[in-house]
C-alpha cells in the first residue's frame, strides 16, 4: 500500500479522513513509527500551550494541512439611539433620501466583525478583526443563500449585491 505524509499526518489528526484499510495498515507496520511519534508530540504541544493564533501560523507551514477554519457570525442588536417618544406632526414628514441601512455581525467570541452597509443598488461587507490584524485569503459565506465569496484580504470592503437576507455569515480562512 502506497501511504503518503498526508496519510500520516490524518492518522494522527483527523483519522475521520482516512479509509478504515489504511488506518489498519498504518497501526500494522512499524514503518512510520517516527513520523508518527513526531505528529503527535506536535499535536500534543499544540493542545498544551500554543495562542490559536499561533497554531494557524504554524499550520500554515505544514503542507499537508490544510484545515478550514471557520467562523460563524450572527446579527447583533444595537440601539440606533432614536427617541422612540417623540410627537410627529404631518408637516413634519421625513424627505425621501437614499435608503441606506447598516447591520452589524458579530461571532461568539468577539474575535471578528462584519459591517455590512446596504444602499439601493448595492451592499457592501466590511470585515475586521478586533485584534486589529489583517486578514488574508479567506472565504465568506453568506446564509441561508449559500452565496460564497473569496477574499484576497479585508483592505477594501466586499461588494455584493443585493437582493439575499442575510441570517449569518461563515467566515472561512484556509
Amino acid at each position: 500500500m502506497n501511504i503518503t505524509e498526508r496519510d500520516i499526518f490524518n492518522f494522527v489528526f483527523e483519522r475521520s479522513a482516512l479509509p478504515p484499510e489504511t488506518i489498519e495498515f498504518i497501526e500494522s507496520t512499524n514503518t512510520y513509527r517516527e513520523e508518527i511519534a513526531f505528529y503527535e508530540s506536535l499535536k500534543k504541544s499544540f493542545n498544551d500551550t500554543l495562542s490559536g493564533d499561533l497554531k494557524r501560523k504554524l499550520s500554515n507551514r505544514i503542507p499537508a494541512y490544510k484545515h478550514e477554519r471557520v467562523i460563524e457570525l450572527f446579527p447583533t442588536r444595537i440601539e440606533n439611539g432614536r427617541k422612540k417618544n417623540v410627537v410627529r406632526f404631518a408637516a413634519d414628514s421625513p424627505k425621501t433620501l437614499p435608503k441606506i441601512s447598516a447591520d452589524t455581525y458579530i461571532d461568539a467570541n468577539s474575535e471578528y466583525m462584519i459591517r455590512i452597509i446596504k444602499e439601493r443598488e448595492i451592499t457592501k461587507l466590511f470585515i475586521f478583526a478586533v485584534s486589529g490584524e489583517d486578514l488574508k485569503d479567506f472565504k465568506i459565506v453568506l446564509h441561508p443563500c449559500g452565496t460564497e465569496y473569496h477574499c484576497q484580504d479585508n483592505s477594501n470592503p466586499l461588494e455584493v449585491g443585493n437582493g439575499h437576507p442575510i441570517e449569518k455569515i461563515n467566515l472561512i480562512f484556509n
